[in-house]
């Protein structure tokens, strides 16, 4: 009988585990559970982590309007967007987004041309530090899905452990067993939080932040007007003026005033580099006709009224509309001078605020 070479058996090894890989890659490619490809044409499977996510609705789902940014960004309801600024918003905002991971997305629903206006919010924490760095919030960031090379998915999504699991969860589905919960894509918008709006959340979350050395405190060099500025050239700038036919709203969060008096205190260099950056800003846009910036910081009325607050940063659906009512009339424009009686508002606020002696009695120290 003739013997067969070991070389044989390699070969044949080989080639049923070349088929076998090929055979998960076109399965996985054919479910695309994260729907990098095209829409799902079955109830999918959106998962949490948004930087996973948000490539493939970019890719694939109608609009002609973006929301980008932080997690201030998340909450904006597309109806309300529609009603108030005509536009069909899709929102991309990613919590703890860095300026870069923003811009990353942005352009990834740039490139369908399917993008007229971009709602974007200016969150200066996130442009600390280089302007090409990524955050660790979701994991690792994923960057495969936001470069244009078609190879780099094959490895990273395609065979994938975590995409295997979720085509079978995909494919028992089919089979009526279900194993996830179905969603809409306005529910991953929605913008969750375990505290009620008030002043007590508001003051526990202010003393969380008091508890450890914060981000401000443990990495001010990252906070100089020079980075802020650079990033921002980097990553805002460039796509505005890369872009002339697409228009963009930019807009400064209305943080409590709790969130100022703890900067004030934490991190002083911080907070009054903060400051000069949004002048720095008014200053990179000035002569871009298709960005209008505006600035909600100096709102007296909703910056002290902690009712509308669920933490020191993050605010309710009546000053998200606000928010987008006053970017349709054209009111809350910044401007040199508009900065200069925004600073004073704020630098009062906080005086008065730290006057009052604001720390919950069961937690002060």
């Amino acid at each position: 009988m003739r013997r067969i070479p070991p070389s044989r058996y390699l070969a044949i090894f080989a080639t049923l585990a070349v088929l076998l890989i090929t055979a998960i890659g076109t399965l996985n490619w054919r479910i695309d559970p994260l729907q990098f490809y095209r829409r799902a044409a079955y109830p999918p499977e959106f998962v949490e982590q948004a930087r996973y996510q948000n490539p493939g609705l970019a890719r694939n789902y109608p609009y002609d309007s973006v929301i980008a940014g932080t997690s201030v960004s998340l909450g904006f309801d597309a109806a309300d967007v529609r009603h108030g600024l005509g536009w069909d918003a899709l929102n991309l905002a990613m919590s703890g987004a860095s300026a870069h991971e923003q811009s990353l997305i942005l352009e990834v629903a740039i490139r369908t041309g399917k993008v007229r206006h971009v709602l974007w919010d200016l969150n200066f924490e996130y442009l600390r530090g280089s302007p090409d760095w990524v955050s660790d919030y979701d994991g690792a960031f994923p960057a495969y899905f936001y470069d244009e090379n078609p190879w780099n998915e094959i490895p990273n999504y395609l065979l994938n452990a975590d995409t295997c699991k979720a085509t079978a969860r995909v494919l028992l589905g089919f089979g009526h067993i279900q194993l996830y919960r179905r969603r809409t894509v306005a529910e991953l918008s929605r913008l969750e939080s375990a505290h009620p709006p008030g002043r007590e959340s508001v003051l526990a979350s202010l003393e969380r932040a008091r508890s450890a050395p914060s981000v401000f405190e443990r990495q001010k060099e990252d906070f100089t007007v020079a980075k802020l500025e650079a990033s921002f050239e980097a990553n805002f700038v460039r796509v505005i003026r890369e872009h002339p036919e697409i228009t963009f709203e930019l807009w400064y969060p209305p943080f409590s005033i709790a969130r100022h008096a703890f900067l004030a205190e934490a991190a002083p260099e911080v907070w009054e580099q903060m400051f000069e950056w949004k002048r720095a800003v008014t200053a990179a846009t000035a002569g871009l006709p298709n960005v209008r910036v505006h600035d909600f910081q100096g709102e007296r009325a909703v910056i002290v009224d902690f009712n509308h607050y669920t933490d020191t940063v993050h605010f309710d659906a009546a000053i998200r509309e606000r928010i987008i009512d006053e970017i349709s009339r054209g009111t809350a424009r910044a401007t040199v001078e508009s900065l200069a009686e925004t600073e004073k508002v704020i630098r009062e606020e906080t005086a008065k605020f730290q006057a009052e002696g604001t720390r919950p009695r069961a937690l002060a120290r």
